[in-house]
């Protein structure tokens, strides 16, 4: 609730007070709001990329963007870790990476998309900004594995997915100090980013795949 002045005659924008002393809201409760949501409440509406047919909304719940960032046996995020934020916000990895960090106390980092695709920008905010948990693109990965194997060894947590990474860049990235976990996840829109991951920790100099 607020104050509300027009503009201009004729206009339909309207101006809103909101540090007035005499405004609605300086006169409004501080007490929290009360919380009507449920599990099941709509928490994220976002279109998937269609590529099994035309674009559709997909409504997320609750539950499911809690299922993701509580608990999880495949990462555990405390108040000790700096979260780095790199996906789009039409992208629904983005949920990951801000809610892990918000709902556990973490520092989220943001990164910018033009910083991710230069490698030695990219190391060098890692290093100062001593990220410990990261999600980026398998084709980042493997260009990380081809031109600097080694810029993630400081790292407790690397995801990735999307698409196959180059078997010989993780291969790299492992001999040049693989950080504390490396995994491979996948994950339609409907499921929620995560459906099913696996644990990098070998890779058979013969492996031309690596499982999800």
């Amino acid at each position: 609730v607020a104050t509300y002045a027009p503009i201009e005659t004729g206009s339909a924008a309207s101006l809103v007070y909101i540090n007035g002393p005499d405004s609605d809201i300086a006169r409004a409760s501080c007490e929290p709001v009360p919380n009507v949501s449920t599990p099941v409440s709509a928490a994220v509406l976002i279109y998937t990329s269609g590529t099994t047919g035309q674009p559709k909304g997909t409504l997320i719940p609750h539950r499911s963007v809690i299922r993701i960032v509580q608990e999880r046996h495949y990462v555990q995020i405390t108040q000790e870790d700096r979260v780095a934020q790199v996906m789009s916000p039409s992208f629904d990895v983005c949920i990951l990476e801000v809610w892990s960090a918000l709902t556990n106390g973490a520092a989220l980092i943001g990164i910018p998309k033009n910083k991710l695709l230069a490698l030695r920008q990219m190391a060098r905010i890692l290093q100062t900004e001593r990220v410990t948990f990261l999600n980026i693109p398998a084709a980042c990965l493997s260009q990380i594995g081809r031109e600097d194997p080694g810029m993630l060894r400081d790292l407790r947590t690397v995801f990735y997915g999307g698409e196959p990474a180059d078997t010989a860049s993780i291969r790299n990235i492992l001999k040049a100090g693989a950080p504390g976990k490396l995994v491979n996840a996948y994950g339609p829109t409907e499921g929620c980013i995560i459906a099913i991951c696996y644990q990098i920790e070998n890779l058979e100099e013969g492996a031309t795949s690596i499982p999800i």
